[in-house]
């Protein structure tokens, strides 16, 4: 394991706000660049696809979505390791909650992945399994990080307000899959452009723009507040 004099040492070289804003920029260019090359060939709403279907996408989008996504987590592993050393400074106790902020936002990034190595179309089933895992994992990662920025004495209530915020959308979006249970077949549903799922589909794609958004001001927060 990694001591914490070292990273210490490397995020005084390389500042970890700035592996925030590339998780964030990296993540939009790919969902961005894949979203032009799918539209080319199949015209799509934010209603009638699942993000995930830019992974199966034509014109190179597939391959653009994988290496993208993969290259998003690489950035997002320092930035979280970062955001839990720059959390503990001046903070006594909570180990727990320090453990669990940690274990939730590797797991996360576990499952994104997963979701991108394995795509739609070769491998429905872990695809999904990545999916699910990442969306999930996600939610609690935000959640027990804002709570942790609540009981922080040096970060204001209204950025830890910022983290909830975005963990409401992703409860949103959780919640709003609870009709689509009494479908006969949920993974058909969720590889498929069934309109019944729309809402749902809509939520994830604010999910994504809303997450890239929490690493983007979290990583030019941290910057301003060494």
């Amino acid at each position: 394991m990694v001591k914490k004099e070292k990273l210490d040492q490397f995020f005084e070289k390389y500042p970890g706000g700035y592996f925030g804003i590339l998780t964030a920029l990296s993540g939009a260019i790919t969902i961005t660049l894949s979203s032009v090359l799918y539209y080319i060939e199949e015209p799509f709403t934010f209603f009638s696809h699942w993000i995930s279907h830019l992974g199966a996408g034509p014109n190179g989008g597939d391959i653009v979505f994988t290496i993208g996504l993969i290259i998003t987590s690489a950035f997002a592993i320092p930035f979280l390791v970062y955001l839990n050393l720059y959390l503990r400074k001046d903070m006594k106790g909570h180990k727990i909650l320090m453990l669990e902020s940690f274990i939730a936002s590797m797991i996360a990034i576990a499952g994104l992945i997963i979701n991108a190595v394995w795509n739609m179309r070769d491998d429905p089933h872990l695809h999904i399994t990545g999916s699910t895992t990442f969306f999930f994992a996600g939610f609690f990662m935000i959640i027990f990080y804002s709570i942790w920025m609540f009981l922080s004495p040096k970060v204001p209530n209204k950025q830890a307000a910022i983290g909830l915020i975005v963990a409401c959308i992703f409860g949103a979006f959780l919640i709003s899959f609870i009709p689509s249970f009494e479908q006969e077949d949920l993974f058909i549903l969720l590889t498929s452009t069934d309109p019944i799922a729309g809402i749902t589909r809509f939520i994830e794609w604010i999910v994504f723009f809303a997450v890239i958004a929490w690493f983007f001001e979290l990583g030019v927060y941290t910057l301003k507040n060494k």
